[in-house]
Parts: structure tokens; sequence; C-alpha cells
């Protein structure tokens, strides 16, 4: 996704929305176990699955907001999905009367699972808010996400009736719980405005630290003109030597008569 719809208003209207939809699973839940009807207990498992749902993705678009924290955000927005899968197995199982029951050795290590995977994923959303923010952060989360196993573990070592006291109060504890996650998410949406979105790098403009000159493309140096070379002209060739045959004095090949004696030169 781009960062221009990623802005840190946009993550703050998710955090309202994701608190609402959790508001109203824990009201549905808290009347529910109130008042025992069958379509009240439907519409609170759809806004609670709903509500976790919607939570998912919240961690997923703050990660693409906030890089540093997108691997802890994507860590436990996968583990928290897994833990509702398993969550919702069971809850169909124990409904319908499947073979997942709530006794069987299957249903009680899903059970379980499902718990720790829950832990897990709310410690993960604790250290990817905090990266994204030291104010965005909660142990709440925490809290939050490892109640349930104490819990179940309590509930699986106690017996009768301690064990019905520690179940109903572990309900009432979740609840609980979860509307404080709801109001931490409110209050910290208008928190997480302050806080500037990390833009994406793009692949194709890489920094190297330092800058290099851009050169203009290569010309060939010019080559010193020199003045043509004339051509070689050979000196004269010396007028050749004779003597005359009168008196023997020097004469040239121009010559026709002899400067000495004057006779003609033959």
């Amino acid at each position: 996704m781009s960062n221009v719809t990623n802005t840190p208003e946009s993550i703050s209207t998710v955090f309202k929305v994701t608190a609402g939809v959790l508001i109203v699973s824990t009201l549905l839940d808290l009347i529910s176990e109130l008042v025992p009807i069958s379509g009240l207990a439907w519409t609170w498992m759809v806004f609670y699955y709903l509500g976790f749902v919607v939570f998912a993705y919240l961690l997923y678009k703050t990660g693409e907001t906030y890089h540093n924290a997108r691997g802890s955000l994507n860590g436990a927005m996968v583990v928290l999905i897994i833990s509702l899968i398993l969550d919702l197995l069971l809850f169909l199982g124990l409904w319908f009367g499947w073979y997942l029951m709530f006794y069987t050795i299957l249903g009680v290590i899903m059970l379980f699972a499902a718990s720790i995977l829950r832990g897990i994923a709310f410690t993960l959303v604790h250290v990817g808010f905090t990266k994204v923010g030291k104010k965005i952060g909660n142990p709440l989360y925490i809290i939050f996400g490892w109640a349930d196993l104490l819990f179940l573990t309590i509930f699986w070592f106690t017996y009768e009736p301690v064990d019905d006291i520690v179940s109903t109060v572990g309900t009432y504890v979740n609840i609980t719980l979860l509307a404080l996650v709801a109001i931490v998410l409110f209050v910290k949406s208008n928190d997480i405005k302050q806080i500037t979105a990390q833009p994406r790098l793009s692949p194709a403009a890489p920094q190297y630290g330092q800058t290099y000159q851009q050169y203009s493309s290569y010309q060939p140096p010019q080559t010193q003109q020199t003045q043509p070379t004339q051509a070689y002209v050979p000196p004269a060739a010396q007028s050749a030597k004779a003597f005359c045959s009168h008196c023997g004095g020097t004469i040239s090949g121009e010559d026709k008569f002899c400067e000495n004696c004057g006779a003609k030169v033959e």
C-alpha cells in the first residue's frame, strides 16, 4: 500500500473504529452472560471476532505506516489470526457438539494453544506499538493477552466448586480487560496523530552516502594543428663543369664560348 493513504490521521481513524467495535463486543458479551439468549450470544460472537479482525487490520496498517514496527506488528497480526481460528473452531465445536468438545484432549490442547498464541500476539502488539512511539504502547496489552491463559490454567488444576468460580471470574476479568484495551486504543488514537509517518525508500534511488559529479558526454582531445608540410624541393642541381678543348680553362655547361680564350665550345 502507498504511504499516501497511510497517514497518521488515517491510522488514528482505524484506532477509533477498532475501539468502537471492541466496546460493542464487550457490552454484548456482558449482556449475554447476564441474559442467556441464543440470538444474543450469536450476535456477540459476530462482533467479538469482527473486533479482532479489525484489530488485525489495524496492526497491518500501522506496520505499513511506521516501518520500524512492521516486523513486530505483522508477527502479532499473524499469530492473532491463528489464535482466532483455533478459538472459533472451539466455539463452534462446543456450540454444535462436534468432536472438538471442551473436555476432549484435542479440545484442551487447542484451548491452551489458542490462549498461548493470544498472549504472544498481544505481547508483540505492545512491543510494536512501543516502537511506533513510547506513548502508543501500553502494558495492558500484555496483561490482557496472558490473562486468559492464567485463568485457564487455574481452572484445569482446581475442582468444583472452585473451578466454576474461577471460570466466572475469568470471564468477567477478560470482558473488563478487553474494554480497557478498547479505551486505550481510543485514547492512543489522538497521540498517534503527532507521530510522523515514515516514507518508504524507493529502490530506484539508492543512497550511497555521497554524491557524484555528473560528467558530460565524452569528447576526444583535440590534436594540435600543425602547419602543413611543404613539399620538399631539392636544390637545383649544380651545373656540370667542363674544360675548354683549346685552352683547358673551366667552362660551365651553359657556356657557348670559353671565357678564357673565346673559342667556341664544342
